[in-house]
C-alpha cells in the first residue's frame, strides 16, 4: 500500500509538472510518508513514477486464471480487455508523454516489465522457470511485455488524444488488442 500511495503521487505530480517540475519531498509530503519511508521503497523519483505500469498489471493479473477450455492467449486477452478502460488507456499515453520528453524515465519503465513477468507467469499457471517451464507459456508472456513495453515507450501508436477522441479512446484500443493477438496466435505469420 506505501508503495502504491507513493508511486501514485511521484506519477501524479510528473504527469502534472513534468519529471523535472518536483521533488521526492514533495512526493512524500504527497502522499503522507516520509522521504526515508520514500528510499526504503524506490531509488528516485523516476523509479516511483514507471511503477505505476507494475501496479497497472497487478491489477490485471488480479484474480486471472486459465478457465476450463481456454487457452493462455485466450486468458491473457480477457483480462487486458477487462481492465481497458478510459483511466487506464489514458494513463497509457500519460506514460507515453513522460517516456518521449524524459528519456531518462525509459529504462525504468523497462524495468518494470520484468517485475511482471513472474506474477503473469504464476497467473497462467507456470509454478517453475527455467528447462522445466512450458515454452509457449514463456513466449507468451515475453511477447505481450514486450507489446506493453514498445507501447509505454511510444513506439507503438495509441489513438490519437482530442477532444472528440477522448470519449472513446479505450475503445479505440480494440484494433490495436486485435492485431496483437491475432499476430499471437498465428505465431506471428503475417495476419494481412
Amino acid at each position: 500500500m506505501t508503495s502504491r500511495l507513493l508511486a501514485e503521487s511521484s506519477f501524479r505530480l510528473a504527469v502534472e509538472r513534468g519529471m523535472d517540475g518536483f521533488v521526492i519531498d514533495e512526493v512524500t509530503t504527497a502522499a503522507g510518508y516520509s522521504r526515508r519511508t520514500f528510499a526504503n521503497h524506490f531509488s528516485c523519483k523516476e523509479e516511483a513514477v514507471a511503477a505505476v505500469v507494475v501496479i497497472d498489471a497487478l491489477q490485471v493479473l488480479k484474480g486471472m486464471r486459465v478457465e476450463s477450455g481456454e487457452t493462455a492467449i485466450d486468458a491473457l486477452e480477457r483480462a487486458i480487455r477487462s481492465q481497458l478502460n478510459q483511466g487506464n488507456v489514458e494513463r497509457l499515453t500519460q506514460l507515453q508523454d513522460l517516456a518521449r520528453d524524459h528519456p531518462a524515465l525509459r529504462p525504468y519503465l523497462l524495468a518494470t516489465y520484468g517485475q511482471v513477468m513472474r506474477p503473469l507467469l504464476s497467473a497462467l499457471g507456470m509454478t517453475t522457470g527455467g528447462v522445466g517451464a512450458d515454452l509457449d507459456t514463456l513466449l507468451l508472456v515475453n511477447a505481450c511485455c514486450g507489446i506493453f513495453s514498445a507501447i509505454t515507450l511510444g513506439e507503438i501508436a495509441l489513438p490519437a488524444r482530442g477532444d472528440d477522441a477522448l470519449p472513446t479512446l479505450a475503445h479505440n484500443m480494440d484494433p490495436l488488442i486485435n492485431v496483437m493477438f491475432a499476430r499471437l496466435r498465428s505465431g506471428f505469420a503475417n495476419t494481412r
